[in-house]
């Protein structure tokens, strides 16, 4: 007598075996949802021009500086380790001295600041991987067991 296993004790496993396999895969909510972990970028437009910059990186030096570099690091002040979107300013788009923004007034330059990588994004991606593959593995043992 050759037993078979049922094709609904193998969906439930199999369906078991993907949701364990997506909550390890989920990186920890802590981690996930701190602003650290998320690039954040400013469009500055001028016109009908516009361009993008990274809110973590400073900006060109329009003149050299004074003092040495060594002593730079202590004027440095904690808040610039983490940009929120608070930093992507009019005067933060200006400071950068942009080719684009070379005739425009400071007061008609337009600010947007928007992240990549956003968990919602890896949720979804994630999700789709997981279900496709899911479906694909079920079919294939439903084709299996029925033969």
């Amino acid at each position: 007598m050759i037993l078979r296993p049922s094709v609904s004790n193998l969906t439930s496993t199999l369906i078991a075996s993907l949701f364990l396999l997506l909550i390890l895969a989920l990186p920890h909510p802590t981690t996930a949802l701190s602003p650290s972990t998320v690039p954040l970028f400013c469009k500055c437009t001028c016109g009908l021009n516009s361009t993008i910059i990274p809110l973590n990186t400073p900006p060109p030096p329009s003149t050299p500086p004074s003092t040495p570099p060594h002593d730079l690091l202590f004027l440095r002040s904690p808040s610039t380790t983490s940009p929120t979107c608070a930093d992507c300013t009019r005067s933060f788009c200006a400071s950068y001295n942009l080719p684009i923004c070379k005739d425009t007034k400071e007061e008609d330059i337009t600010t947007t600041c928007f992240a990549r990588d956003a968990v919602m994004d890896r949720v979804l991606v994630w999700g789709f991987l997981l279900v496709t593959v899911g479906l694909i593995a079920w079919a294939g043992v439903r084709g299996c067991v029925g033969r």
